[in-house]
């Protein structure tokens, strides 16, 4: 029987897509894109940022130093944010498990993304609880990161559903000893969760 139900936010829960930023941030920068990733959205930036090794403030002052930006935390953080829209597609489907079911989140996220998305997924309040990797201190697919929503929730790892888009995520639940499956669809979705005997 499973007691919780476990949302990824990245292109399950939200769409993302780093092009927009990216290319916002080399236009008033005057760098390329390249640089922008290097600077911003490669992986060791985005780690030390997502693992909260380092707060948002820093993660925006060395991004802007790194690119010759001078312009307001306020303005960073709308270029930033812009890289996600809500997936409103599935809402329907995550309310209709949260009706029946305990729902939950788990993401490599960043403060700035997490602040922004909880506050407008009309569900948002509904998690319980929300594990951010920047919060543990871990990513997925690291065991920390699933052994802190057992943890956290209270709920044994084998009675745990997580729905993720990344493969390796997915996998790494399943080694941590949860239930997982990828999203690969809203039928898919609603098909595996019926498997799990969850009407939706």
């Amino acid at each position: 029987m499973i007691e919780l139900v476990t949302f990824d936010l990245g292109n399950v829960l939200t769409l993302v897509d780093e092009s927009r930023p990216i290319r916002e941030f080399a236009r008033i920068s005057g760098r390329s894109e390249a640089e922008v990733i290097a600077a911003c959205y490669a992986q060791p930036p985005r780690e030390v940022l997502e693992t909260g090794r380092e707060t948002w403030p820093a993660f925006v002052e060395k991004v802007q130093r790194a690119l010759g930006l001078h312009i307001p935390e306020t303005s960073f953080r709308e270029i930033f944010n812009s890289a996600l829209s809500p997936n409103k597609n599935i809402f329907g489907l995550v309310e209709a498990v949260a009706a029946r079911h305990r729902i939950a989140l788990c993401s490599n996220t960043s403060p700035s993304h997490w602040e922004l998305e909880r506050g407008r997924l009309p569900f948002g309040l509904k998690f319980n609880p929300a594990i951010v990797s920047y919060e543990v201190g871990a990513m997925k697919p690291h065991l920390q990161i699933y052994d802190a929503l057992a943890q956290r929730s209270e709920v044994p790892h084998g009675k745990i559903l997580f729905i993720d888009d990344v493969l390796a995520n997915v996998t790494g639940a399943q080694n941590a000893g949860l239930n997982a499956v990828q999203f690969v669809g809203i039928d898919r979705l609603k098909s595996d969760l019926k498997t799990f005997g969850i009407a939706v």
